[in-house]
């Protein structure tokens, strides 16, 4: 009986091991935390930031954002783990249900769209945080002269690193 549990319990550690290579090779690496409370736990959180308006509507279809904020960009350790700090933060938005409207956030000034991971999170890399105000465009459908203008504004208080 102490066999087996001795077996099993050297199986599981041999499989953590495995898992967390695995995991660390990832090319996701310095990706965005998926949520808000996500960015929360594992350390990198910023601010809360306010998407005006957040609900847009476009051909009977609507694009909302749930909850949007900025984080540290870091560097995902075993079992995706803030392992390091990176420089630059991203600036990230979770859209409330995944949408079938054909859009894409753009950052007007930096002229960079933002990333998408599956289809409800969407992020752009900020080098600083140097505004109090951004302004991203929202293009619907195909066609690029089809946007909507947000103010990004950031909530509160930034913990800003030295």
């Amino acid at each position: 009986m102490n066999r087996r549990i001795i077996v099993t319990l050297g199986l599981a550690v041999v499989a953590l091991i495995a898992f967390s290579l695995v995991d660390a090779s990832e090319g996701r690496r310095d990706g965005p935390c998926y949520t808000l409370r996500e960015s929360k736990l594992r350390g990198c959180f910023v601010c809360s930031v306010t998407f005006a308006p957040s609900l847009i509507n476009w051909n009977g279809k609507q694009i909302a954002i749930k909850e949007a904020w900025i984080e540290e960009r870091f560097d995902r350790g075993p079992f995706g783990f803030k392992r390091k700090t990176l420089s630059g933060y991203h600036l990230c938005l979770n859209l409330s249900q995944g949408s079938d409207v054909e859009h894409g956030f753009y950052f007007e000034a930096r002229g960079v769209y933002f990333g998408q991971i599956g289809t409800v999170v969407e992020y752009a890399r900020l080098e600083t945080i140097d505004a109090t105000e951004y302004t991203v465009l929202c293009r619907l459908g195909l066609e690029t002269e089809r946007s909507v203008r947000i103010k990004v504004t950031p909530d509160g208080s930034i913990k800003i690193r030295q």
